[in-house]
């Protein structure tokens, strides 16, 4: 639709036509008498829907971002990284800062003070290793220690034999024993 050079009118009529949702239903809402310019309009409009514009993050709304009580390093890495694609121009130096600020592991965070990465790329990559080693042994334990649960869970009763093992036993019996005859 051109609308270019057309009157403030003609414009402020066109405008509905353009919305759609929640927009079309403020417009429906609005008094006549609100709104004297296509100019006004605009502000209104801006005015109204400026909380819902979506709010591009900073290298330094990164620190705000920090490691959940009960969150693995793995998803906080994921939800760190996820975090900094929507930064525009990332100052490297600020996101490492902040991915280290944010974790909550000790160890973690000693393991790259103790050998510093030259960039942020670098320490991802070491921080997605060292939170994948976390996870198998994690997983490793927990199945070492369901084994030791189940063997002591199976050395404090008695075996059982199962049926069928009596059954396949009856042809190993030796025959009843006859009576010496006088």
């Amino acid at each position: 639709m051109a609308l270019q050079g057309s009157s403030e009118a003609v414009l402020c009529k066109a405008f509905p036509a353009t919305l759609r949702g929640t927009a079309r239903l403020w417009f429906s809402g609005l008094k006549l008498s609100i709104v004297s310019s296509f100019e006004q309009l605009g502000m209104q409009l801006a005015t109204n829907f400026a909380a819902s514009r979506h709010q591009r993050r900073t290298s330094d709304s990164l620190l705000d971002i920090k490691q959940k009580e009960e969150e693995s390093l793995e998803d906080y890495i994921d939800r760190f990284t996820a975090a900094t694609w929507e930064v525009r121009e990332l100052d490297q130096s600020t996101a490492m800062s902040a991915l280290k600020t944010g974790a909550r592991s000790k160890r973690f965070l000693f393991s790259i003070e103790n050998n510093f990465p030259a960039d942020f790329t670098e320490m991802l990559a070491r921080a997605r290793k060292y939170a994948k080693a976390i996870t198998s042994r994690r997983s490793a334990t927990e199945q070492a220690s369901k084994k030791q649960k189940r063997r002591r869970e199976e050395s404090g009763r008695p075996r059982s034999r199962s049926p069928h093992r009596e059954k396949n036993l009856s042809h190993l019996r030796s025959p009843p024993r006859q009576q010496a005859q006088p």
